[in-house]
């Protein structure tokens, strides 16, 4: 629904920005505007592709609980984003009715808040990953009150990793699912390329 929705409002901001002329020419070829326009449309494929892993995960019974919740996590926050900077393209037109990126926007606010929050995602990303990370042979068990995983919240690495979730959340799942996908490499050669 997130990526769907980000697609949709990348979609209606390229057809404006062709449309609305400024100076004589339309605002698509200024080079803000293709900034702007290119950097939607890699977060929405970012986000697509870590949707599809997650899914394939699933598809092949593998598990699939962390990409779950990075997909959950990084499409909502992707469809905020695409949907605001819809609106910041389309200029006050973005907000009439007459368009549909106004409620595009809206709608991409509540993906960030049910069926857990995206906070509550990034508490279980940073569990998930740090439980893979001390041991291989681990068992989760959850909470039974809101089916979350178990956290302590002064572990110093879920706070470093919970932090650079929340600066950097699509580079760092983006990079982490193209260098787990190359087959070839071995966990020395990806450590050396994620830093």
């Amino acid at each position: 629904v997130a990526v769907g929705l980000a697609d949709a409002a990348l979609q209606a901001a390229c057809k404006y920005a062709k449309e609305r002329q400024q100076f004589g020419k339309p605002i698509s070829s200024f080079q803000l505007v293709q900034a702007m326009i290119a950097d939607m449309a890699m977060a929405v494929e970012t986000a697509r592709l870590i949707v599809y892993k997650a899914c394939w995960l699933k598809d092949q019974g593998m598990d699939y609980k962390l990409e779950s919740a990075m997909a959950k996590c990084l499409s909502a926050d992707v469809a905020m984003q695409v949907t605001t900077d819809a609106v910041q393209v389309m200029g006050g037109y973005g907000y009439m009715k007459e368009y549909p990126v106004e409620k595009m926007m809206r709608d991409a606010k509540l993906l960030q808040i049910y069926e857990g929050t995206n906070q509550i995602q990034r508490l279980v990303i940073a569990n998930i990953r740090r439980l893979q990370n001390s041991t291989t042979n681990y068992e989760v068990e959850e909470h039974r009150a809101f089916n979350l995983l178990p956290f302590s919240i002064n572990d110093s690495a879920l706070a470093l990793f919970y932090d650079s979730e929340v600066i950097l959340p699509n580079q760092r799942i983006a990079l982490d699912f193209l260098l787990s996908s190359r087959p070839t490499a071995d966990a020395g050669q990806l450590q050396a390329l994620r830093d």
